[in-house]
């Protein structure tokens, strides 16, 4: 149980955190947020207790058994979290994306009832649609 309270609780801290700078974001980013934080802080965290504690064992039943490094384990997993969120800070802050969307206008042909062939962009296609099929329709009348 210690170790779900050692990975787990922290990466709520780092949220909290990150919720006080960014007061906009929904609940699917914050879940979002969370899972990221919790996904890279565990790793982290693992690869702390393999190389400076030595545990190449079971972790979360090292960390059931033994308390004080229980205590170790949650407060560098703070630790770990809040760096991980003002780095994503830093780099949401600093780095933007530039997406370019090129708008290509297709040109249609559209024969007029006087057997002229003009050509139109794909704006202007839907009223002169409506304009031939109505002078369409008057010619079948006659």
């Amino acid at each position: 149980m210690y170790s779900l309270f050692a990975f787990f609780i922290p990466s709520i801290i780092g949220v909290r955190i990150n919720n006080y700078f960014n007061k906009e974001l929904k609940i699917k980013n914050i879940i979002y947020n969370y899972i990221t934080l919790l996904l890279f802080s565990f790793i982290i965290n693992v690869l702390i207790m393999y190389n400076l504690f030595g545990i190449k064992e079971n972790v979360f039943n090292v960390i059931n058994s033994d308390t004080i490094l229980f205590a170790e384990m949650a407060t560098i997993s703070i630790i770990v979290n809040v760096i991980l969120v003002f780095i994503g800070l830093v780099i949401q802050k600093n780095v933007m994306f530039k997406l370019e969307v090129e708008n290509e206008t297709k040109i249609e042909t559209v024969s007029n009832s006087d057997n002229k062939t003009t050509s139109k962009d794909s704006k202007n296609i839907k009223k002169t649609r409506k304009t031939v099929s109505k002078t369409s329709k008057k010619d079948k009348d006659k």
